[in-house]
């Protein structure tokens, strides 16, 4: 009896916990409505030119590195922004050439603009960085989450400093309701931090899109609070 309920017991945390993190991609959706909101001080939409829809990793996967450009490659990093690659699966991280960085292949459309960044079948953890930006204490960005069979050890994570945006670890990403539509997500904090995207995954159609990231200066109103507490709140009450 008691091995049942302990079962049960650790099934019951674990509903809790996927609907807990629906709960905060809600509330990060929803949180914008009702926000008073000043000049965007900055924009990514990744627009710049990128010479090739495809990269191709010279360096050792087994090791962890900075992703650097290559001649005649799709664009991995440039200024405000950069990737690393970190070895999680001991495969062949993206030596293999695949559909990654800036580029216009992706979703049927773009956020914003033509093109956007792609995160596909890193084959290991890719971690993009964003710079902070002196002044922002908002972030506000477009996800595009391919509708595919996810694994239990694909991961997609995105933080500001110490807040977690979309966490999806120990979870079924296909069990979250966020594929294959543009997900609009912000946060806001009280002091200007660094936007952080880590993805790994490790097939041709698992991929992740970022588009139209803006840095701003928000003030939420008691409404766009009272939203983002009630869309954390729901989903951890038992029955």
């Amino acid at each position: 009896m008691l091995k049942d309920q302990e079962s049960y017991d650790e099934q019951d945390k674990g509903v809790e916990r996927k609907l807990c993190v629906l709960g905060i991609v809600a509330g990060m959706i929803g949180a914008s409505i009702g926000q008073a909101q000043a000049d965007v001080i900055k924009m990514e939409s990744f627009e710049m030119t990128s010479d090739a829809e495809t990269y191709t990793d010279p360096m050792d996967p087994a090791i962890d590195h900075p992703l650097v450009n290559q001649p005649d490659q799709a664009l991995v990093m440039h200024e405000g922004w950069s990737a690393w690659y970190r070895n999680t699966r001991n495969g062949v991280g993206l030596t293999d050439g695949d559909v990654f960085g800036v580029g216009q292949s992706g979703p049927g459309t773009w956020a914003d603009g033509q093109q956007g960044y792609r995160l596909n079948d890193t084959d290991g953890a890719i971690d993009l960085h964003f710079d902070p930006v002196d002044g922002a204490n908002t972030v506000h960005l477009s996800v595009f989450i391919t509708d595919s069979v996810w694994e239990e050890d694909d991961l997609i994570q995105i933080s500001w400093g110490t807040h977690t945006i979309l966490d999806t670890l120990e979870m079924d990403i296909d069990d979250l309701n966020i594929e294959g539509r543009w997900l609009e997500l912000t946060t806001t904090s009280r002091r200007f931090e660094a936007l952080r995207i880590t993805v790994d995954t490790n097939a041709n159609d698992e991929g992740v899109f970022i588009d139209h990231i803006r840095w701003s200066q928000t003030v939420p109103s008691p409404g766009g609070l009272a939203l983002l507490g009630l869309s954390l709140a729901r989903p951890r009450r038992r029955r």
